[in-house]
């Protein structure tokens, strides 16, 4: 399934893209976009097109503590890990497409800053 990808207007000071990967699974495209910023410091964003619901999505995703939240008037998800630092937000749009941003060092507030500019 083919979408639209919008990047993001705001990336935490010093962001630097450091590669992408565009794949497809059982004909879903994904695309992750990797940054760096403050040297060895990385997040990610990750897109794709689902009918799935974000519930539906994190149910396989271990190991995460999970909150309801809304960005710009869209469902969301917060993810904090249990095990490690990683904190992951989740929005979906009104065209089925997820986006999720994952850092071990970002905050929250930041990695939410960076959807709501999509």
């Amino acid at each position: 399934m083919n979408f639209d990808f919008k990047l993001p207007s705001y990336m935490p000071e010093g962001s630097k893209a450091k590669g992408a990967v565009v794949y497809t699974l059982a004909e879903q495209m994904t695309i992750v976009l990797h940054y760096n910023y403050d040297g060895d410091n990385f997040f990610e964003l990750t897109a794709f097109r689902t009918e799935d619901s974000l519930q539906d999505f994190v149910e396989v995703i271990e190991a995460f503590d999970w909150k309801d939240a809304e960005i710009d008037g869209l469902s969301a998800l917060i993810g904090e890990s249990k095990k490690i630092t990683d904190k992951r937000v989740l929005m979906k749009t009104e065209d089925n497409i997820i986006f999720e941003v994952v850092s071990s060092t970002l905050t929250e507030e930041e990695l939410i800053r960076i959807l709501e500019s999509i």
